[in-house]
């Protein structure tokens, strides 16, 4: 038995995703496997733990099955085992009870840790040569829970109890125990989405010594209570921050079950998202604004000449007739401006006549009045570079009035008659 053990755990690799078919994004994901695959073999680990959704779809393409193949193959050479876990988007159907884990199982380029499903007995039986979900190295014990479902609550107090009795029974030895479950813990809390509360899955926290968590495309961890969520290690959508995406590596005491984790980075592809507010923009300047903005974005924190996925959305406030933006004209701009693989427009901009006043829940009532006083003046005659002006005026007087100040003789009263007198002889 080691003292010491290292391993690498990841999650969500979502093999086959294809996102707006670009085959480029295809690509983009075997790539960030591969570069986990390639960190394990130059580190020699002991083995890799993948926590679930190895696949983004349950019916693969070709194409897919021989990217997983030509990777996994290369880590079968250096003699690492993967241990993986079903996640919900590589579970078999009812369609189609045999799933792409398990021909990959089947073919020894992975061990398919996964709980029996059958109600008669128990969820938790050790490997046999072909199937279980208790896999017991030298080192250690390896479970995959797999992903919880709907019945998430009552699947894992029905684990604890089983973790209970093998324990008791001394039949995982004093040997450390890893556990991988697909699943978010106070995230996606929707019974859908088989989330946990972290009181929910306490009692099995207390048994294990580290919980190797997927689902949650963003990274999260808690290392006290021994669990830990890498997140994807690709984005699959264009929201998802790109610039912490990775895995851990681990190194395991195998006599204290101390654990000591290293997040490493994956280099993915870059992707911007912009929110553009038109109001305070000049109507002449928005299209020049935009750009101008995501090119400093791009020049801030993307590599040089690398394609982006890009979103922008601008929204706002305007007048109907005023600030219109023609995306095809502003994409095409974009792309004579920096590299775009893909990018989406998204205008929110709620057009309202002069006379209207659009109230959310996001507008102040400052900008209420503001909006209400300015279009008062306007229709009182004002030239549109006087609007401004007049009401600063009215809003000092607002303000004044409010502070209890106001004093024709004394100093306030002579700061307004000064930019009346002002406003008057500019005229």
């Amino acid at each position: 038995m080691k003292e010491k053990i290292k391993y690498i755990h990841c999650a969500d690799i979502h093999l086959g995703a294809n996102p707006f078919e670009i085959e480029e994004r295809f690509e983009d994901m075997g790539k960030a496997f591969e570069q986990v695959c390639e960190f394990a073999i130059t580190e020699k680990v002991d083995f890799i733990l993948i926590s679930g959704d190895f696949f983004h779809n349950k019916v693969l393409n070709p194409k897919t099955l021989e990217q997983a193949i030509n990777t996994l193959e290369k880590i079968k050479e250096a003699e690492i085992p993967v241990f993986l876990t079903e996640g919900n988007h590589d579970m078999e159907t009812y369609s189609n009870i045999y799933s792409w884990l398990q021909f990959l199982s089947s073919r020894k380029l992975i061990y398919l840790l996964r709980p029996n499903k059958s109600k008669k007995e128990n969820s938790l039986k050790k490997w046999d040569g072909q199937e279980g979900s208790i896999y017991q190295t030298e080192d250690v014990n390896i479970i995959g829970l797999g992903y919880p479902g709907s019945t998430a609550s009552k699947y894992i107090e029905k684990i604890s109890k089983e973790l209970e009795e093998l324990i008791s029974n001394n039949e995982l030895g004093d040997k450390p125990i890893i556990c991988m479950l697909h699943t978010g813990i106070n995230r996606f809390l929707t019974e859908a989405m088989g989330g946990l509360r972290e009181e929910e899955i306490a009692s099995l926290l207390e048994k294990i010594d580290y919980l190797a968590l997927g689902h949650i495309h963003k990274r999260y961890e808690n290392k006290e209570r021994k669990y830990y969520n890498p997140g994807s290690v690709e984005c699959v959508r264009i929201t998802e921050n790109p610039f912490n995406r990775g895995f851990y590596y681990v190194v395991m005491n195998t006599q204290t079950k101390e654990v000591e984790t290293e997040f490493k980075l994956v280099k993915t592809r870059n992707s911007i998202i912009l929110d553009i507010n038109i109001e305070e923009i000049e109507e002449e300047k928005c299209e020049k604004t935009i750009i101008e903005k995501l090119k400093q974005e791009y020049e801030e924190k993307c590599e040089p000449n690398s394609k982006i996925m890009l979103q922008i959305k601008i929204n706002g406030v305007a007048i109907q007739g005023t600030k219109n933006i023609n995306t095809v004209e502003l994409k095409e701009k974009i792309s004579n401006t920096i590299p775009v693989l893909h990018q989406e427009i998204i205008n929110l901009i709620r057009y309202v006549s002069e006379d209207e006043i659009i109230v959310t829940n996001d507008i102040s009532r400052e900008e209420i009045d503001k909006i209400v006083f300015k279009k008062q003046i306007e229709k009182s005659g004002f030239r549109e570079d006087e609007i401004d002006e007049v009401y600063h005026i009215i809003e000092k007087i607002k303000e004044y009035g409010e502070r209890e100040v106001i004093d024709i003789e004394g100093a306030y009263g002579e700061e307004i008659e000064r930019m009346l007198l002002e406003l008057v002889n500019n005229n």
